[in-house]
């Protein structure tokens, strides 16, 4: 059985591109909805941050820059939300 090099080529594309559709997260339920003043409570953790780049050999190499100001941006709009919601 011969394939052809379009068929090789679809089933790599295809293999290549579920994993990263596999990957999308979102913190948001289609048609959730909170009342507003229902008394009801939303706990926001802290995140664990760390930024790097993926080395040739496929290894996480942090970058303490890098993670440091994905931290600095992380709580500098986490503060202007929370000011948001003062006013709200």
């Amino acid at each position: 059985m011969r394939i052809s090099g379009y068929a090789v080529a679809a089933i790599a594309l295809g293999t290549a591109v579920v994993p990263a559709a596999a990957q999308e997260r979102t913190a948001t339920k289609q048609g959730f909805e909170l009342p507003a003043r229902s008394g009801k409570k939303i706990l926001v953790f802290r995140p664990a941050v760390s930024v790097g780049a993926q080395s040739t050999g496929g290894m996480f190499e942090p970058n303490a820059d890098w993670t440091d100001k994905a931290r600095a941006n992380i709580a500098t709009r986490w503060q202007s939300v929370r000011r948001c919601w003062a006013t709200a």
